[in-house]
């Protein structure tokens, strides 16, 4: 729906600065531990993104429009 575009974006703006914020934190307390660590963590959280991104219905090969 066009009208929560602005609640939307800006849920996804905050969203996107709280793990902007805390997920270096996180990592260098992790880091401080075993400096292996940051690392996998990281990998398996690309993995889960690119299993998510996968799940996105393509809609460009529809041929009727969705709005």
């Amino acid at each position: 729906d066009p009208g929560d575009m602005a609640t939307g974006t800006a849920t996804g703006f905050a969203i996107n600065h709280i793990m902007a914020v805390i997920v270096p934190v996180v990592g260098g307390a992790i880091w401080i531990k075993n400096p292996q660590l940051p690392f996998i963590a990281g990998t398996i959280l690309v993995l889960f993104s690119l299993i998510f991104a996968r799940m996105i219905p393509d809609y460009s090969k529809q041929k009727t429009a969705v709005l």
